[in-house]
């Protein structure tokens, strides 16, 4: 699955990208198509013991690790139809949502993305954040 949005206030991009071993939200620079940061979105399989170090040396994306993962991690089955993007309204932050519930967000002034699929802090990013969703985005989090 690969998704995209772009908002015009800031110029910036949002992709949705699930590779079958992971989905990650990445937003770009302004003006470019260059990500700049980014967020573990949801699990497509069941997660790891370990850490794929190696794969990662190559370049691929971090899987999750089952000591990280919520009970929400995983997702079978994606379909793009169930996903949509929430920007902002200075287009600076951008949230994933799945039928309607926001799962994921990328939020300005945050070092990293906050997930659904994080039960705890750690290299895939940070637990979900209903406040921080809610301030951001203006919008309640059902």
């Amino acid at each position: 699955m690969f998704l995209t949005s772009h908002n015009e206030a800031s110029d910036r991009h949002a992709v949705l990208e699930d590779d079958g071993t992971s989905c990650w939200l990445y937003l770009t620079a302004a003006g470019q198509r260059t990500p700049e940061r980014d967020c573990f979105v949801y699990s497509p399989i069941e997660p790891a013991e370990e850490l794929n170090t190696e794969a990662i040396r190559e370049g691929a994306p971090p899987v999750l690790v089952r000591s990280a993962a919520s009970k929400e991690s995983v997702i079978r089955d994606a379909v793009e139809a169930d996903f949509s993007f929430t920007w902002s309204s200075d287009g600076e932050s951008v949230a994933v949502q799945r039928r309607g519930v926001p799962i994921a967000m990328i939020a300005r002034g945050e070092n990293r993305g906050h997930s659904r699929a994080l039960a705890v802090s750690g290299p895939h990013g940070e637990p979900w954040n209903r406040a921080l969703f809610e301030q951001t985005f203006g919008m309640p989090d059902d």
